[in-house]
């Protein structure tokens, strides 16, 4: 039996991280709006549970200015991001075209990231969201993994664990980094020190040799006639189905 290769959605788990323009007590000056400013994104391998991606995207605002306060929480400025940055549109091209985010599946902290880049879809009319569907809550998930009674932060999650919190926290490349290695360890058991992944390649080999014993050429042949045969009763071998 012939190696398929990965379906798009199965091979990594994006992780993605949002910044955004912020202000102090969380007062929006007249006339703007909180827009996305940076895309962290990681990725947990699928199969291996391996993180495989660190990058970011910086995205200029258009209806609001980087504050003080936002550039004391995430080091950016406006600056930075005015030299350095694309515009959200572009933004949601790269997330398409080089990461496939329209056909992976993905996680974020809580659903703000999922929020905001609908809100910010809306905003500038962009008319197709970039994300998948298939959109998990990593800060649920965690707490239902250790049955905890309310939902933490990054940094209280990786406590929780025993990990540091490796990069500066709100930066969206360094969070998302970070959430990665926590949905890492959440699944992480289930490699049992590579054993998994030689249990997957062991049980595809047990398959195949029984397709092959039980699909010899001349019974494949003999199966497929008496399907097509008219004269055949209508109840073929369940097994062909």
């Amino acid at each position: 039996m012939k190696n398929m290769s990965k379906r798009k959605d199965k091979d990594i788990i994006l992780v993605i991280d949002l910044e955004a323009t912020c202000w102090e007590d969380g007062k929006t000056p007249e006339g703007m709006v909180s827009e996305i400013i940076e895309i962290g994104i990681s990725a947990v391998d699928y199969y291996t549970k391996e993180i495989r991606l660190r990058d970011t995207l910086i995205i200029k605002p258009e209806h609001s200015t980087i504050s003080e306060f936002c550039t004391g929480l995430t080091t950016l400025t406006q600056e930075y991001v005015d030299k350095n940055g694309m515009s959200f549109s572009e933004a949601c091209m790269v997330l398409e075209q080089k990461f496939l985010s329209k056909d992976r599946m993905w996680m974020s902290w809580g659903e703000y990231d999922k929020n905001q880049i609908e809100r910010d879809c809306k905003l500038k009319n962009v008319k197709k969201n970039p994300m998948g569907r298939t959109h998990t809550n990593a800060k649920a998930l965690f707490s239902f993994a250790y049955g905890l009674p309310k939902e933490l932060g990054v940094g209280q999650a990786l406590d929780h664990l025993g990990m540091e919190f490796n990069g500066t926290a709100h930066r969206g490349i360094d969070d998302a980094e970070n959430i990665a290695k926590i949905i890492q360890k959440i699944f992480i058991p289930l490699i049992d020190e590579k054993t998994y992944g030689k249990k997957i390649r062991k049980e595809h080999q047990v398959l195949d040799d029984y397709l092959q014993e039980k699909y010899k050429d001349g019974i494949l042949v003999e199966n497929v006639a008496r399907i097509v045969n008219k004269n055949t009763p209508q109840d073929p071998d369940k097994s062909m189905r």
